[in-house]
């Protein structure tokens, strides 16, 4: 992805970018459309340049030229590059275990053995990956944003009928709402009297009847009547803002299970490191020491090589960090889709537990 966070980091920042109540939220929506076309286009250039490569390899007549390696290395670096940017700035950083540097170590581990398809492929899947990561979360996002973004634009002054963006109105300012409007502020009925449709903010189906004296809140749609209401609260103060602000504010309270793979990663990623240092030169050192095999320079190593860099990319924690994650934020946006929200991915957990039966025994 475009940014240099590792998956557990992505999984708290990523989802929440975009989402309406913030003021970049068209800007972000840009962002995140152009990032996922980016990467398609740069997985189908790199997918060209290896298949170019490949088809160079079984040919008679380049087959042992260097032609089949430029090929190889263009899609490595089309994929890879941000990766490896990434790793030499988390490295800079004092971050040296996370996915980027593992891919990288892997890749460039393998173009050393001689493995130029195997390198160039490892780093194409990886860039398909993040292309399907990407489209996931935007398919969520938006779908929380369709269902969240319920705050009108514009607020019509009672005084004048004027139209103003609703965070210029104060609290105590008379506006006035059509029929099939949505009330931009929250507030109180002066004047008038009709329905609201409160689905948007309560997923109450039956229309809500209100006269003077009724509290509107800022997402409900006016019905049949034109009403007056008075303004209660400024425009970040409004119901729907601080249910949006609860929405925006999730990757703060994350699920149990999603705390528990972040610590673990972060255990887990040195872990791997060291052991496919470890399969790379033990194994020959001992062969060497307790079975009188000798060691033949680079040729002892290199098998053990390639094996500790098969090792190093199965053993990748990627898609296991930002399995739970995604999996709380598709859940998300697979609520949306229906029509309904949760505050934070502690929800999602919370609604599949049963509560405790009026006969269950509690323990002293």
């Amino acid at each position: 992805m475009a940014c240099s966070c590792s998956h557990a980091e992505k999984a708290e920042c990523k989802p929440c970018e975009g989402l309406p109540g913030d003021s970049s939220n068209d800007e972000a929506g840009s962002r995140a459309r152009l990032e996922s076309k980016i990467l398609a286009i740069r997985f189908i250039a790199s997918g060209l340049f290896f298949a170019v490569g490949v088809a160079l390899t079984f040919s008679r007549t380049f087959a042992h030229s260097g032609y089949p390696v430029v090929f190889f290395l263009l899609s490595w670096i089309i994929a890879g590059y941000r990766v490896m940017w990434n790793a030499l700035r988390n490295i800079a950083r004092g971050d040296f275990f996370d996915e980027n540097f593992l891919m990288s170590a892997a890749t460039i581990g393998a173009f050393i053995i001689g493995q130029w398809s195997e390198g160039a492929a490892v780093m194409l899947f990886y860039n398909l990956g993040e292309m399907v990561q990407e489209s996931a979360v935007y398919r969520s996002r938006k779908s929380i944003t369709d269902l969240l973004d319920v705050r009108p634009d514009e607020a019509r002054l009672a005084s004048g009928g004027s139209l103003v963006h609703p965070s210029a109105v104060a609290p105590g300012t008379l506006i006035r709402v059509l029929p099939g409007e949505k009330v931009p502020l929250d507030g109180i009925v002066t004047e008038g009297a009709s329905s609201f449709d409160t689905s948007a903010l309560t997923g109450e189906s039956v229309p809500r009847a209100v006269e003077e004296g009724s509290e509107a809140l800022a997402g409900f749609v006016n019905g049949s009547g034109m009403i007056v209401v008075r303004t209660t609260a400024s425009f970040a103060d409004t119901a729907a803002s601080k249910m949006l602000d609860l929405i925006e504010n999730a990757r703060g309270r994350k699920a149990k299970a999603e705390r528990l793979i972040t610590r673990f990663a972060r255990i887990y990623t040195p872990i791997v490191t060291i052991g496919a240092v470890f399969l790379a030169v033990l194994p020959p050192l001992a062969l060497a020491a307790f079975a009188a095999v000798p060691l033949a320079g680079w040729a002892s190593f290199a098998p053990w090589v390639e094996r500790s860099l098969v090792f190093l990319v199965i053993s990748c924690p990627c898609a296991f960090v930002i399995s739970v994650p995604l999996g709380f934020f598709g859940g998300i946006g697979g609520a949306a889709k229906k029509a309904s929200s949760s505050k934070a991915p502690t929800a999602s957990t919370r609604s599949q537990k049963p509560a405790p039966s009026s006969s269950t025994k509690r323990e002293p």
